[in-house]
C-alpha cells in the first residue's frame, strides 16, 4: 500500500475519447503525482502491436476485453504486490 497517494493503480482503456490509453501512459511518466502508480490497459485491442506498444510505454499488465473477473482481480494483486504482468 502506497503511503503518499491515495491511489494504488490505474486500470485505463486504450481507446478514450480525449487522450488515448498510449498517450495517458506516456504522458503519466512526467507528472509526478501519476509517476509512481501502477497501470494496467483493459481494452478491446487485442493486437501483439498494441500490446507491445503499452508494455514499453509502462503499462504493468495488459488485459483483453472480454474479461474473466478472476483474472483482472489475479493482476491487480500481483501489480499491487510488485509484479509485472503478462496477462492478455
Amino acid at each position: 500500500m502506497r503511503k503518499n497517494n491515495c491511489v494504488d493503480l490505474i486500470i485505463s482503456d486504450l481507446e478514450m475519447p480525449r487522450l488515448n490509453g498510449l498517450e495517458f501512459l506516456s504522458l503519466s511518466h512526467q507528472e509526478p503525482a501519476l509517476a509512481d502508480i501502477p497501470i494496467i490497459m483493459l481494452t478491446s485491442r487485442s493486437q501483439e502491436k498494441y500490446k507491445q506498444l503499452a508494455t514499453e510505454l509502462g503499462a504493468m499488465a495488459y488485459l483483453t476485453k472480454p474479461y474473466l473477473e478472476e483474472d483482472i482481480l489475479a493482476t491487480i494483486n500481483k501489480v499491487i504486490s510488485g509484479q509485472r504482468s503478462a496477462v492478455s
